[in-house]
């Protein structure tokens, strides 16, 4: 007896917990049922399940991956009990594993307490697609926020999406409320934007003519009733072929450490022209995620609150080599500086209380002096340093501008992931620097040429 306890414990050991994810909804158990049961509404908040039935035995299947690789799901019903509990196998098509999802229903009042429970994922394949992490996120998105917004929305009559982009708020409110920007990505997949006309201002008009991937156009309008800049934007919709039903939609962006948390509250139309609404917006939102990822890779410099500029890239280069050629004199003249400039370094002492003075020389001949003082030298991890003068007659011929900067270098899979912020004193001055120094545009060019100079194979 004793040998098969010992037994019992050591293969329990080896199991993985279970994985829980559990909210609270403000909706009645019984719209939370539906929208984990009916295929129709799974599709809005899910997965493109094309068939679905709660009944034990039900076998369904769907794809799910991003675009390099997709998992062929295949799922079967253990039980389903109406408003209490929907379990359901997990396995991958070709691999090894078997697992169980559960939803637990409890109702409280006229709320509803979901408790999603994800067993079994140890029996999966060591792979980095199957990490546990990668279902918790996955899990906590879904019920967390999808199935949330969703049900929420019905309840409230609204379609109810949230997003975190991995972009500044002003950048955000940008790629919204200008026109040149809002038609690289307004509409599902496959969805132009031929028809833009925007009155942007509160009580002004707007008309957008959406064309779909089958030639057909889908034209609306409306009227926007609030704009608070970088905050919230809250505008009426009429589609031509729903007139006389307006809805109304309401955009804020909230600022998260530099990212954006933007929110979309929209009513829902009647009948069939709701159907889809989520998939719209969720397509449309994700579209609006891939411009700004190529507007990354185009452009790693940007406006940061009122007084910041913020700039990333990450160089395929080791973090002690993108130090070194930052930090000696021989190397950074080689790429310091906007596309044209040259740099002659004076002196340069990268320790606390060192300083570095050094002479930018314009492509249109003109001369920059410009000195650095070091705060904080952590090699190879983090430079701080203030730029500009103190006042000293030493420093009369000094640029007129101080700000202060902080550089980590982060090591990624060998490579360097570098983030450069510049404070400034108040926004009166970052706004002199870029309208004067053209700040933004420089910060970009000059991490531009250092990518271009480590691509060069140098070493030391």
């Amino acid at each position: 007896m004793a040998a098969k306890s010992n037994v019992a414990t050591s293969n329990a050991a080896m199991k993985d917990e279970p994985l829980v994810v559990e909210r609270t909804f403000d909706a009645p158990v019984a719209l939370v049922w539906k929208a984990l049961t009916d295929k129709d509404d799974i599709k809005q908040w899910s997965f493109d399940i094309s068939e679905f039935a709660p009944e034990v035995g039900f076998e369904f299947k769907f794809y799910g991956g991003d675009e390099s690789v997709k998992y062929l799901h295949r799922c079967k019903i253990t039980e389903a009990i109406p408003n209490r509990r929907l379990a359901y196998t997990w396995r991958y098509e070709g691999y090894a594993g078997d697992s169980l999802v559960t939803f637990d229903l409890f109702a409280e009042g006229d709320k509803t307490r979901v408790r999603l429970t994800h067993a079994g994922l140890e029996t999966f394949p060591k792979l980095p697609a199957f990490a546990r992490k990668n279902f918790m996120e996955g899990w906590t998105q879904i019920v967390g926020t999808s199935l949330k917004n969703f049900v929420e929305g019905k309840r409230a009559g609204e379609m109810i999406f949230t997003r975190v982009f991995d972009a500044p708020r002003e950048l955000m409110w940008k790629l919204w409320t200008e026109r040149e920007h809002i038609g690289k990505w307004w509409g599902p997949k496959g969805f132009t934007l031929p028809g833009c006309e925007m009155d942007f201002r509160t009580g002004g008009a707007y008309r957008f003519v959406m064309r779909g991937p089958d030639g057909q156009d889908n034209p609306f309008h409306g009227v926007y009733r609030e704009i608070v800049r970088n905050e919230r934007i809250v505008f009426t919709a009429i589609l031509d072929n729903l007139p006389g039903h307006e809805l109304l939609t309401t955009v804020t962006f909230a600022d998260e450490g530099g990212k954006t948390k933007l929110t979309v509250r929209q009513t829902t139309p009647p009948g069939e022209a709701g159907r889809g609404q989520n998939q719209g917006w969720s397509e449309t939102l994700e579209r609006l995620a891939d411009l700004i990822t190529e507007e990354a890779k185009r452009k790693n410099a940007a406006l940061v609150g009122d007084r910041e500029i913020r700039g990333t890239r990450v160089f395929d280069a080791p973090r002690e080599l993108v130090w070194k050629v930052w930090t000696e004199p021989e190397h950074i003249g080689q790429w310091w500086g906007p596309k044209g400039f040259t740099t002659t370094t004076h002196k340069m002492e990268v320790k606390p209380g060192g300083v570095w003075r050094f002479v930018m020389h314009g492509p249109d001949g003109r001369d920059y002096q410009n000195k650095i003082t070091f705060i904080e030298v952590v090699k190879p991890e983090r430079l701080v340093y203030k730029h500009g003068g103190t006042g000293d007659k030493e420093d009369r011929d000094l640029e007129p501008v101080n700000f202060h900067v902080t550089v980590t270098f982060a090591e990624e899979d060998g490579k360097t992931r570098l983030d450069m912020r510049s404070v400034f004193p108040s926004a009166k001055a970052r706004d002199y620097v870029v309208k004067n120094y053209g700040a933004v545009e420089g910060m970009h060019q000059t991490l531009a040429r250092l990518e271009e100079y480590l691509a060069k194979g140098v070493s030391s």
